[in-house]
Formats: structure tokens, C-alpha cells, sequence
């Protein structure tokens, strides 16, 4: 509602208007009780955007949510998730929680939740900022997971396919070394 209110420049009484046209099934129950309370108990409207705020916070906010997204901060960690993932709930999780600190304890935060191959690769690479840390950990993860897929697949070069009485046997990317008929060895390439 703040990027609508904002694009369009409304003014107050039509920030409430439009705001209240939101409402639906109990929030609207909601909203019609507390404008009518008030003005029972003879309180002043409400008279800007900011009010309707701070009522729907007082009202739909659990006092323990900040407590909640700070707990899930802390306790964040890579776990399975991507670095891309990692770094953007960290992120959503310092918003919400407002979480406002200096750059260098945010690095600190980020390196120690990550996989620990990820961070050891990290800590030998240059960065000056949040943001290029997360493109080295991204860097890195990118790479392990080459790695990972050119390890699978030389392993399975290295098998022996069985098929009933016949063992066929692939070929591996180093030459191998045999014995030649003067007693030396020789390079089979």
C-alpha cells in the first residue's frame, strides 16, 4: 500500500479510503468495530495513514514476532540451500526483523552459517564488501558443484561394466604403464 500511496500521491483521506477498500472478511468486521469504538468513547478519528498502521500492528502483530525473526536469524545457517537463497533469508530476516548493524558483523554473520568447503574457498579470495562475498561463495559453490559432476563421471569411467560372461573395461584419462618384453616399462599412448 506505501509504494501505491506513495506513486500516486495521495492524500490522507485517500490513503484511508483506499486502505479500508482492502479490508475483507474479519479485518473489515475489525476495522468498522474500532471506527465505531472511537467514536463512541468520543477518541479523535482516525485521521492518517500511519494510525491505520500502527492499529493493524497493535492488533495482527504478535508481540513475539520480532522475538520470532530474530531467533530464525540467529539460527540461520547454508543448511541446503543455495548461497543465492542463504543470503536473500538472511536478508528477509534482518528486515523484518530490524536488524541494523555494521557491514563487517554482517560478513561475520554470513561466513559463519555457510558450508564450511564454501567458506574455506571464500576465505582465500579477495572482497571488500557483503555483496562481493556473496558472488565469491556463489563462485565457489558453482565450482564444488563441477567438481562434483567431473568426479561422479570419471569414477564411472573408471567401473567395469559387467554383461553376463564378457567385463568390458573403460578406459581411464591417465596412460597406463606395462611391462614391455625387455623387462622396462612403457607408456600404452
Amino acid at each position: 500500500m506505501d509504494k501505491i500511496f506513495h506513486l500516486h500521491n495521495y492524500s490522507e483521506e485517500k490513503k484511508l479510503a483506499m486502505a479500508s477498500l482492502e479490508f475483507e472478511g474479519y479485518a473489515l468486521i475489525w476495522w468498522e468495530q474500532l471506527l465505531s469504538d472511537r467514536e463512541e468513547d468520543g477518541r479523535h478519528h482516525i485521521a492518517t495513514w500511519d494510525e491505520v498502521k500502527r492499529e493493524m500492528r497493535s492488533r495482527f502483530v504478535p508481540k513475539h514476532y520480532r522475538r520470532n525473526v530474530v531467533d530464525k536469524l540467529q539460527n540461520l545457517k547454508q543448511g541446503s540451500l543455495s548461497i543465492e537463497e542463504y543470503y536473500k533469508e538472511m536478508e528477509k530476516s534482518m528486515i523484518r526483523a530490524n536488524v541494523y548493524e555494521d557491514e563487517e558483523q554482517t560478513i561475520t554473520r554470513f561466513m559463519a552459517r555457510l558450508h564450511r568447503n564454501i567458506q574455506r574457498i571464500v576465505e582465500f579470495q579477495p572482497y571488500r564488501h557483503l555483496i562481493d562475498l556473496v558472488h565469491q561463495a556463489t563462485k565457489a559453490e558453482r565450482q564444488m558443484q563441477q567438481d562434483a559432476k567431473s568426479s561422479k563421471s570419471l569414477s564411472f569411467g573408471m567401473r567395469n561394466l559387467s554383461g553376463g560372461s564378457k567385463s568390458i573395461t573403460k578406459f581411464s584419462a591417465e596412460p597406463s604403464m606395462v611391462k614391455g618384453s625387455s623387462g622396462g616399462s612403457r607408456s600404452n599412448f
